[in-house]
Order: structure tokens, then C-alpha cells, then sequence
């Protein structure tokens, strides 16, 4: 059996994406008595705000940060022979999960909110020994997997974890810009939009950002010009910079227990 410890909006875009891959022994577990009846009555799953003992055989832990390891010290005696732990959230390390569920097959998971839209990023980082084979594939009910070490665990959460934001505050920069132009803001949004939908589509084909991007400058052209006021305005500077931040307050989170 699947068990998501946690109701918000990661353990919800999880639960519905297991339940539409048609995954039927998933059990959510969550501490408010009207949130479990609506994922039992949305998604059809069980749903209680106490954990059975030795129900589960990968429980994924859907809660903030600072929660993870009290939640686990309460999982950790309802918890099955080898049981695999999931931890969705930023920060907490595999030392500290092992630490609160001993005996336990523990993996620390990096997701994205794309997950919603069943187009996410996880980011799986195993204990040494651990097999992922099982999580990938119901991970990969709500996106894309990738296998990397604990290591750099802080450089994905910088570049896939948050990079959603980074790229919804362009969106949003984009819109008012064409609204300063004079454009309505509901056309300044859809041709913004509509526009990042395309080049996401276009980034997922069989070409490089930089080949991408010579493609649609012509020399001397609108699209050149524009590329130079960005570099100029820092834009490259700026994204390194806030992927090392992002990098670095993940770090922080790790050392919190």
C-alpha cells in the first residue's frame, strides 16, 4: 500500500496523480477530519487522520520542512518491516530521516508544483542501498524523475524546486511590461503566456536553450536587441545569483531539526 502523510498541495497533486495512473491502495494521512473526507470523496482513496500499523509499504511525507522528522518519530512504530520513506520536503537530509525512522528504507525526494499539472520535476536522492526503482515509477505519474546524490540535493532544488517562481515573476514582468506598452493586461497575459507555453514546449524537443535561442535572433533584428537590453539589465547575473541563494537557504534548512 501508498501512504502520503500530508493533505496540502504537494501530497494532493501526488495523490490525484497516483489515482489517475490508476493506483487503487493509496491511503492519504492527514490531521483535519473534513480534509480526509474530501480526498475520500474527490479521489476515492482512504483517508484518516491516524496511521495503521504496517499498513504502508512507501510512505511519502508531504509536510513543511520544519514537521519532517516529529511526523516520522510518530510513523516510525506504525511503520512496516523495510518500509520506504519519502521525503518531499526541502532541506531535511537522509541522515535525519534515518534518524527518525530507524530501519527504515529512507529517500529524499525534490519535487516541483508543475506536478499539479501531472508535469513535474523529482529530483530522487536514495540512502546508500536503497532501490528507487518502485518510487520512480509512481513518481512519474505526476512528471519527469531523475536519480542524483544527497550532495546535490541543493543545486536541484535551486534549479527545479523553485525555478517555477522564477519563471512566473518573468511571466508577471512580461505582462506589465506589455501593459506599459498599452496593451490590455488580458492580451499583454495571453500573449505572454501563450508565448512561454511554446518555448517550454520547444525546450522539451531535441535542441540546446542556446541553438533555441540563435534560431529566433536574426542579426541586427527586434529579437537581438532585446537580448542585449536584458544581458545589459543583468538578467544571467540575477539568475545565478538567485539559484546560489535558493541553494544556499536549503543548506540552511538541512542543518534544522
Amino acid at each position: 500500500m501508498i501512504a502520503v502523510y500530508g493533505g496540502g498541495t504537494i501530497g494532493e497533486a501526488l495523490t490525484a496523480g497516483l489515482v489517475a495512473a490508476g493506483h487503487t491502495d493509496v491511503t492519504v494521512i492527514n490531521r483535519r477530519a473534513e480534509r480526509s473526507a474530501y480526498f475520500r470523496e474527490t479521489y476515492g482513496v482512504r483517508s484518516s487522520e491516524e496511521p495503521a500499523d504496517g499498513a504502508a509499504d512507501i510512505v511519502f511525507i508531504a509536510v513543511k520542512p520544519y514537521a519532517v522528522t516529529g511526523v516520522l518519530r510518530g510513523l516510525a512504530p506504525h511503520l512496516a518491516e523495510g518500509a520506504t520513506v519519502v521525503s518531499l520536503a526541502a532541506g531535511v537530509t537522509l541522515a535525519q530521516l534515518a534518524g527518525a525512522a530507524p530501519g527504515a528504507q529512507v529517500i529524499r525526494v525534490m519535487p516541483n508544483t508543475p506536478m499539479l499539472a501531472r508535469m513535474g520535476m523529482c529530483a530522487i536522492a536514495p540512502a546508500p542501498g536503497v532501490d528507487t526503482a518502485a518510487v520512480e515509477e509512481l513518481l512519474q505519474a505526476v512528471g519527469e524523475t531523475v536519480v542524483v546524490e544527497e550532495k546535490d540535493m541543493d543545486a536541484v532544488t535551486a534549479l527545479s524546486g523553485s525555478s517555477p517562481a522564477y519563471v512566473y515573476l518573468f511571466a508577471e514582468a512580461l505582462v506589465d511590461a506589455g501593459v506599459a506598452r498599452g496593451l490590455s493586461r488580458t492580451v499583454a497575459s495571453k500573449l505572454a503566456i501563450q508565448s512561454i507555453r511554446g518555448a517550454g514546449e520547444m525546450l522539451a524537443g531535441t535542441k540546446a536553450p542556446t541553438q533555441l535561442r540563435y534560431d529566433v535572433t536574426s542579426p541586427g533584428g527586434t529579437t537581438a536587441a532585446a537580448l542585449r537590453a536584458l544581458e545589459d539589465g543583468g538578467l544571467r547575473s540575477a539568475v545565478f545569483s538567485a539559484v546560489d541563494a535558493c541553494a544556499e537557504r536549503n543548506r540552511e534548512l538541512g542543518k534544522t531539526d
